[in-house]
């Protein structure tokens, strides 16, 4: 389950909360990457992973499938993206936007 809150017609700290896996099944993925694709006015002071702080990238970068977050101001009126490391589906996540 996922679950995002942030601040109503306002900027401000977006928080999304990515819960543990429930259950068990052959073939489950201990592990995983995640990738945020958001809308958003300007860039972020900082993005945090699990109280991580994730480095910013180009968008070169990130087309590579290197882990890190990129913005940009021309399309759509801001976009962010953010690339996760491989993180444990057994643990819960989160990942803030600033």
């Amino acid at each position: 389950l996922i679950s995002v809150s942030a601040p109503e017609g306002k900027p401000g700290t977006v928080t999304v909360n990515i819960a543990k896996a429930k259950g068990d099944f052959k073939g489950r993925h201990m592990e995983r990457t995640y990738i945020i694709d958001s809308r958003r006015a300007e860039a972020p002071k900082m993005v945090t992973v699990s109280g991580k702080s994730v480095a910013a990238i180009s968008a070169a970068d990130f087309k590579e499938g290197k882990t890190g977050w990129y913005f940009d101001a021309s399309d759509r009126q801001g976009r962010l993206k953010i690339r996760t490391a491989r993180l444990s589906t057994n643990a819960d996540q989160q990942v803030v936007i600033e």
